[in-house]
């Protein structure tokens, strides 16, 4: 499995809408040594991704959005084993048993993240700029929450005991 490095964001969370909500699960965003974008999503004992989306933004909770932002790619049932948290790349069809929206083209700078766990649905906005290329392919996560991790870094593993322990 290729080691990535993750700029965290708050994700979003509120039912299966498209409005972001700030106390979600924090999800992990990076590149791989090869500049392909990832994503982790940690997940509580029992959580299950059923689908995940690229849409060309996430809506804020502040915002009224009477439709949802255009969806670039819809993909569902994760195809590799995971239980502490799922890892996959952006647009790699081969990760999900269904694609049920390709992608064809160049991938914008900014985009949103969508991932359906359980009933509701997480949002997490990407900026590729705002990825530390430093960071690229070491395994360690960088993220913008002191409440996770006051120096910004944390390893994937204790993403994971963080949500276990305050979000699940």
């Amino acid at each position: 499995m290729a080691a990535i490095a993750v700029v965290l964001l708050s994700a979003t969370s509120c039912g299966l809408s498209y409005m972001a909500d700030p106390e979600g699960v924090t999800m992990g965003v990076g590149l791989t040594a090869d500049g392909q974008v990832q994503v982790f999503v940690p997940l509580c004992p029992g959580q299950r991704v059923s689908a995940v989306e690229v849409r060309e933004e996430v809506v804020s909770a502040t915002e009224e959005s009477p439709k949802p932002p255009p969806l670039l790619w819809r993909a569902t049932g994760p195809v590799a084993p995971y239980d502490e948290g799922l890892r996959f790349t952006v647009l790699k069809d081969v990760q999900f048993a269904t694609v049920e929206k390709t992608f064809s083209g160049s991938l914008p700078s900014r985009f949103g993240v969508y991932v359906e766990i359980g009933s509701h649905r997480e949002g997490l906005p990407v900026d590729r700029a705002a990825i530390p290329k430093a960071a690229t392919g070491t395994g360690m996560l960088a993220l913008d929450n002191p409440r996770i991790a006051e120096d910004g870094v944390v390893s994937e593993k204790d993403l994971v005991e963080y949500t276990r322990r305050v979000v699940c």
